[in-house]
């Protein structure tokens, strides 16, 4: 199943401002090249937030094209716990359903907190709470250690991950969706289990302007699989049905 991520998910993702549930979406000036801050859309998370989009995927393996919807669904509990709720359904190349995936997350002034995401037959969990930089001065870094913690068909399997996010700064893309000032978010993440490792760096184009601003335009990724193979992909957003943040 495909993911969808906000950097505010992924973002997305999108991927500060203050966020209060339900509150009306914020004007926010263009970001300036010292800040992250206006290239995070708190209303993309608000209760009936919908983005439509389909996403081109290439580089290795086979190229392929698929829609997305994500609707934002408001205050949630998760494990008792209060937070944001938005759900993530996939469609395959002849529309076809491929599930929803729901997304829990917290936001304060200076992080998406992502808490957890569930579907049909797993449950996945961050513990703590993975924290994405949403308010970073150009060339900081933040470094976070956490497990993720997968469980389906009864079993159960928890990962050791290293995380390390930098806003390298602002600059243009062009892309399907038009021309736009981006916010440019490296994340490298090192993931251990049972002895073995894994490193994924991605480098995430985040609109930080325009009727798209805060959500993720364009994502590069390396990995480098623990069997010292190489795997390289281009997701880029390449059509919206609808945008609608509250």
């Amino acid at each position: 199943m495909k993911t969808v991520q906000y950097l505010g998910t992924a973002g997305a993702l999108a991927i500060g401002a203050a966020f209060a549930p339900g509150a009306a979406r914020a004007e926010v000036a263009p970001a300036a090249a010292s800040s992250s801050s206006a290239c995070f859309d708190e209303g993309l998370y608000a209760k009936g937030a919908v983005v439509d989009f389909d996403t081109k995927i290439s580089g290795d393996g086979q190229p392929m094209t698929f829609r997305s919807v994500t609707t934002g669904k408001g205050e949630a509990t998760f494990n008792g716990a209060p937070a944001l709720r938005v759900d993530a359904e996939s469609f395959d190349a002849k529309g076809k359903s491929e599930g929803v995936v729901q997304g829990y997350f917290d936001i304060t002034p200076d992080f998406l907190l992502i808490i957890a995401s569930t579907g049909k037959g797993f449950e996945t969990t961050y513990d703590p709470a993975g924290r994405q930089p949403i308010n970073q001065k150009e060339g900081d870094s933040y470094k976070q250690k956490y497990d993720i913690t997968t469980k389906s068909g009864g079993d159960s399997l928890t990962t050791s991950r290293q995380a390390t996010w930098k806003f390298v700064g602002v600059e243009s893309l062009k892309s399907k969706v038009g021309k736009f000032k981006v916010c440019k978010i490296t994340a490298k993440f090192v993931d251990k289990l049972a002895g073995f490792s894994t490193t994924s760096t991605q480098t995430i184009y985040v609109a930080a302007e325009g009727k798209y601003r805060g959500f993720a335009l364009r994502t590069k990724t390396a990995t480098k699989l623990a069997t010292g193979q190489s795997l390289n992909t281009t997701a880029d957003v390449v059509k919206f049905r609808k945008f609608a943040p509250k």
